[in-house]
């Protein structure tokens, strides 16, 4: 198995750390997507296919619309990914649409890589503002929320408070709400599966 990680890169200034921000350029994921895709020997190799992990913030929010479009977002990025040569990888809450929790100060942070390039960042004249946006885009608390289950408190994860805040549109996008809904993200998901299995048999 190969994960690479070239892809996950290309919306960060070369050269650079990755919360120095540059614009996403779908030419440039294409064009990465396509490399691996065909210069990959598979007889020695097979690819690992990711959109998230617990280090990477979610992929609807970072590269798609998590607002107006939240739905049609997730749903392209998880064929794109279902329908490329590999084995799919779904982090947990990609597969209902879970999006990440912008913040607005550093004390709403847990993650110590984050907190340790805020202090270093700001005593190296940055502003707190441009700070918190490079969190908010490629903070790996992103990918750490609670998982939404429902409504309930604590979106159904915990009876007690979770280690991290747990994102306010969970009473919209949570595993109950998803499962009930033929048209949702999850029912892609459950779709994409289907076929692999039956390609795969």
């Amino acid at each position: 198995m190969v994960f690479q990680f070239e892809a996950m890169q290309i919306d960060q200034q070369p050269g650079k750390e990755k919360w120095d921000l540059r614009k996403f350029r779908p030419v440039e994921l294409k064009q990465v997507l396509t490399k691996w895709q065909e210069q990959l020997d598979y007889a020695h190799g097979w690819n690992s296919l990711f959109w998230n992990n617990h280090d990477l913030p979610r992929i609807v929010s970072r590269w798609g619309d998590d607002q107006k479009y939240r739905v049609r977002s997730a749903k392209m990025f998880a064929i794109l990914l279902h329908l490329l040569r590999g084995t799919p990888y779904i982090y947990q809450g990609e597969e209902i649409g879970m999006t990440n929790y912008p913040i607005s100060s550093i004390d709403e942070v847990n993650d110590v890589e984050s907190v340790n390039m805020y202090r270093e960042r700001i005593a190296s004249g940055y502003s707190k503002a441009e700070i918190i946006q490079s969190i908010n885009v490629k903070g790996r608390d992103n990918a750490r929320t609670p998982m939404q289950w429902n409504e309930s408190a604590y979106a159904g994860f915990s009876a007690g408070k979770p280690w991290l805040h747990v994102n306010n549109n969970f009473h919209a996008i949570n595993v109950a709400a998803a499962r009930a809904d033929s048209n949702s993200v999850f029912s892609t998901y459950q779709q994409l599966i289907r076929s692999a299995t039956i390609i795969q048999l």
